[in-house]
């Protein structure tokens, strides 16, 4: 009765791991476009998750994933402190009810590293379709984007235009026009389905760095397309129609995010790993700016895109952003050890602004005009809103996660990169370039270290939950390297 028993909690357990497998994928599947039934999949995946390992335990996590865990949910545990103390102070407990529903509402999206992590390292199977997931849901994303370049109406409101037609209205704003080519044909700033080009700009971007990286190590080990494979082409071809994307979506942040990723990326390989080979790549800048060149002078359209891209427009708003750090600085220093508390950042900064304006009248137009939202820049934002606690661990977490990600970076043998290609020989083209591409995923959270710099993006849930799963991924390769290393040695 006994052995019946323990078979019986077996079966359960591992009914629990197929339902969290399956609702886990769906939910990375669904958030380019809705973030709302995405977070629900994953919610079920989850608790599936929890309830398996309870019975059965899980995969030990690296050293560097764990350290990375611990300290984003110390820091959101410094959020939580700050707003606490706040409810302490003013007797009343606004500001925590208040924190719940805003900043603090997207911790639980931290679980999504983990499930990823988990369901990577649980079977050959569940790596297998993972990695599927996750390129179904690249495929949405540039899909969805491209597919948005050449219509004015926004895929998102597509529900809305079958129920009212093609009607402009304040419900279904059209999208903005980038460039008008030849025979009249309009490129419009892409969003896919989302609802803002900075959140889509993001999605992309994650998936654009290790694709990006994967093209260029191909391009070192076989220069100019010297025996290049059908395994070889696709990435390309992709990689340029995601470039052609990202550029129209003219998201500034995002740019910078990939630009700077793709820069370490290419440290890491070529020190690690290229050598001199790596003077392969110095013909490909030389040829997209050339194009660049050709394409500016060629169309009046381009040159007004890259003086606005690059703030040289007269009228721009970059000053706001300087406005608005200015301001949060001081609201930083005035409260160094609580912050202004969650959810109050826009009250804090209107105020502070008003004052100010009130000594300098001729501010007041300008700060009127400022996004108060949040400060455009993530440290600023927790060191304003949590004060000093939160900063400090804010700049330790992105500390664990860089070594995380420098941990990954290839070795001179390339023996990870051989390995994983040698256990997926048995398995379909598109799993063996998956496995390949493996290598090349740590570098993708580091879009939001860079592209943080500019922007919130630990306020945006559809960023964050590409973002944790880009996480996951990265300790999935660190733990498959540290495996490999194992047993190699």
């Amino acid at each position: 009765m006994v052995e019946d028993a323990a078979k019986g909690a077996n079966r359960v357990s591992d009914r629990a791991n197929q339902i969290s497998l399956w609702a886990g994928m769906l939910g990375l599947c669904f958030f380019p476009l809705s973030i709302s039934l995405s977070q629900g999949f994953l919610a079920v995946a989850l608790v599936a998750l929890l309830f398996r390992v309870r019975r059965s335990g899980t995969a030990a996590w690296t050293a560097d994933f764990r350290r990375v865990i611990i300290l984003v949910l110390l820091l959101y545990g410094s959020w939580f402190v700050s707003a606490a103390l706040h409810a302490l102070i003013e007797g009343s407990i606004s500001p925590l009810r208040a924190a719940l529903r805003s900043d603090l509402k997207d911790v639980w999206l931290v679980g999504t590293a983990v499930w990823v992590y988990h369901h990577g390292t649980a079977s050959e199977r569940h790596r297998s379709l993972l990695l599927r997931a996750v390129a179904v849901a690249f495929f949405i994303v540039i899909g969805t984007g491209f597919l948005s370049v050449f219509t004015p109406f926004r895929l998102s409101k597509t529900l809305y235009h079958l129920q009212h037609g093609l009607n402009f209205s304040s419900e279904a704003r059209l999208q903005h026009p980038m460039f008008t080519l030849p025979f009249d044909i309009t490129l419009y700033m892409p969003v896919g389905m989302l609802g803002t080009h900075l959140a889509y700009g993001a999605q992309l971007g994650f998936f654009f760095i290790p694709l990006a990286l994967y093209v260029l190590n191909r391009w070192v080990q076989r220069p100019w397309f010297r025996s290049w494979q059908l395994v070889d082409w696709i990435p390309t071809l992709l990689l340029g129609i995601a470039s052609l994307v990202l550029i129209l979506n003219n998201a500034r942040s995002a740019l910078f995010g990939v630009l700077s990723a793709l820069l370490a990326g290419i440290f890491f390989l070529t020190y690690r790993k290229w050598k001199r080979r790596a003077w392969t790549l110095a013909p490909v800048p030389v040829l997209l700016l050339l194009v660049a060149v050709i394409v500016t002078v060629a169309n009046a359209d381009v040159r007004e895109f890259l003086m606005q891209s690059v703030g040289l427009e007269k009228k721009h708003s970059d000053y706001q952003r300087v406005m608005l750090w200015s301001t949060a600085s001081q609201l930083a220093l005035d409260h160094p050890v609580i912050g202004v508390g969650p959810n109050r950042f826009s009250e804090a900064v209107a105020d502070r602004m008003h004052e100010t304006a009130a000594d300098r009248p001729y501010l007041w137009y300008l700060f009127m005009q400022t996004e108060r939202g949040h400060s455009h820049n993530d440290f600023l934002h927790n060191m304003t809103t949590a004060g000093l606690p939160a900063g400090l661990l804010f700049l330790l977490f992105w500390a664990a996660l860089l070594g995380l990600a420098a941990g990954n970076a290839a070795h001179p043998d390339d023996r990870f990169s051989s390995n994983t290609v040698n256990a997926a020989d048995s398995e379909p083209s598109l799993d063996r370039m998956l496995v390949t591409m493996r290598p090349y995923l740590p570098y993708m959270p580091l879009l939001l270290f860079a592209g943080g710099i500019f922007q919130c993006y630990f306020l945006d849930d559809q960023v964050l939950m590409p973002f944790w799963m880009s996480v996951g991924l990265a300790a999935l390769a660190r733990k498959a390297e540290t495996s490999a290393e194992t047993s190699m040695g």
